[in-house]
């Protein structure tokens, strides 16, 4: 189901999908994975982080944290490392992004530093968990180049032609024309 959804929403493949029924098809997700699995599961987890992202910006930023927080509780309520998954690091990431474009900074900062490096330490200096963590950090005022760190990762592991890479350097081009170097956006847009 989730990957159904990824694709017509990233890609349009079959078709590009509303964004209600898309909420509908996540949701399902979240169901089967709560039936299966249990609330607060690794699949749980994984289905809730996007749901949330889906809610934050169809229906409202206070329904993603919501759903986010209540699948994070359900995850720490569990004795079988669902709170130390990489998925409840990347569901708690996406908290401490959200919390970062509200304003509050200080522990969604730390949180995000920290598992930047447990990231790396686990999964590699060219992890997909890596570009998303820093693109997340990104978010949070004081760190403009997120976008050619994420940009740098990921040519670490894909090869172009790659959609992923095409993105990230969109991403950096549109930093650094931002930030005003046009030397380091001429790079990116080549």
């Amino acid at each position: 189901l989730l990957a159904r959804t990824v694709l017509g929403a990233l890609f349009g493949v079959p078709v590009f999908v509303p964004h209600e029924r898309r909420l509908e098809t996540i949701s399902e997700a979240v169901d089967v994975a709560i039936r299966h699995f249990g609330e607060g599961s690794r699949q749980h987890l994984r289905a809730a982080r996007w749901l949330a992202n889906s809610s934050h910006y169809v229906v409202s930023a206070e329904e993603g944290q919501q759903v986010r927080e209540s699948a994070l509780a359900q995850a720490r309520q569990r004795t079988d490392g669902s709170a130390t998954s990489i998925d409840y690091t990347m569901l708690f990431a996406d908290r401490a992004t959200a919390e970062c474009q509200a304003g509050r900074t200080g522990e969604a900062q730390s949180f995000l530093r920290d598992a930047i490096d447990k990231v790396r330490a686990a999964h590699g200096p060219a992890s997909p968990w890596l570009e998303d963590l820093t693109l997340a950090l990104g978010a949070c005022p004081g760190d403009h180049w997120a976008a050619v760190d994420a940009y740098e990762i990921a040519a670490a592991r894909e090869r172009p032609p790659s959609m992923t890479l095409l993105r990230r350097a969109e991403q950096a081009y549109s930093g650094a024309v931002g930030a005003r170097d046009f030397v380091l956006a001429e790079r990116y847009y080549q």
